[in-house]
């Protein structure tokens, strides 16, 4: 509704006024869920909407970035563009994530649902506009690293080492099977699924991981990426491991990693 703040909101279908910040409020709404579900097995979605235009964010978080010193962007395009008070904003409203979201582990491990609750922190693209981003080609609604490479952070005490760290590629195609792997739930999905569990890589059972491709799409550009390369569908194979910028082109030095992966490509652009 273009406003963060006590805005109007959907719930059950009909629409009520939000009770503050936004991101504050849909968090004490998650933790007020839990509480009326502790009992039982519970599933929850938030979907927090920030760091998004319009970038509003409460003066509590604002005043700790607002004459802070920002550090360009060591890609050249994203550095030109930028806009200091856009990306102070964005620092503030991660901030304010940082914080709700460690409320939200505190309410779980005070509550003693910690161990057994499995919380998963994702993103879905790069960033909404021109700012630090790790010298990685691209943003929202680009196919390049910068567009695509986005956290993904899994909590689950019972079963997950902490400071586990996964070296594959993995998407949000992962989390349906995934999760359902660690629920112990079968269930026969009515079309075939693209994502698999990643389990045993969470878990540190993956010495005999078979390798696979990743493929992202937007607006007539594609792309696809292995463990180590991303080929783009207008011209461009870039080894991701030693080269996440994207500068050096191996298209001519890598001509079998082209054919593989544009067959990989031209395959699925095919079936889709």
């Amino acid at each position: 509704w273009g406003n963060y703040f006590s805005p109007m909101l959907e719930h059950n279908g009909r629409l009520v006024k939000g009770d503050g910040f936004i991101v504050d409020d849909l968090t004490n709404r998650t933790i007020n869920f839990i509480d009326s579900h502790r009992d039982q097995p519970f599933f929850v979605y938030l979907a927090l909407n920030t760091p998004h235009s319009p970038m509003q964010v409460p003066d509590q978080y604002w005043k700790k970035f607002a004459d802070k010193k920002i550090i360009p962007d060591p890609e050249p395009a994203n550095a030109r563009k930028e806009k200091p008070i856009h990306t102070r904003a964005a620092l503030a409203m991660c901030e304010n994530i940082d914080a709700n979201v460690g409320r939200l582990i505190q309410h779980l491990d005070s509550s003693g649902l910690g161990e057994d609750t499995i919380v998963i922190y994702f993103s879905d693209n790069g960033p909404n506009g021109a700012r630090f981003n790790a010298g990685m080609r691209g943003r929202k609604g680009s196919t390049n690293e910068g567009g695509l490479r986005s956290p993904c952070i899994i909590r689950y005490p019972r079963r997950i080492k902490p400071g586990t760290k996964v070296n594959r590629i993995a998407g949000a195609i992962d989390l349906l099977p995934t999760l359902a792997d660690f629920a112990g739930i079968k269930f026969d999905a009515p079309k075939p699924l693209d994502g698999t569990s990643i389990t045993r890589l969470l878990m540190g059972d993956g010495d005999d991981w078979k390798s696979r491709v990743i493929f992202s799409a937007w607006n007539k550009k594609a792309t696809v990426r292995d463990d180590r390369y991303r080929l783009q569908l207008t011209g461009g194979l870039y080894d991701i491991i030693n080269d996440p910028r994207e500068k050096n082109d191996l298209t001519s030095t890598r001509p079998e990693v082209v054919k593989r992966l544009k067959n990989e490509l031209d395959g699925w652009l095919a079936e889709t």
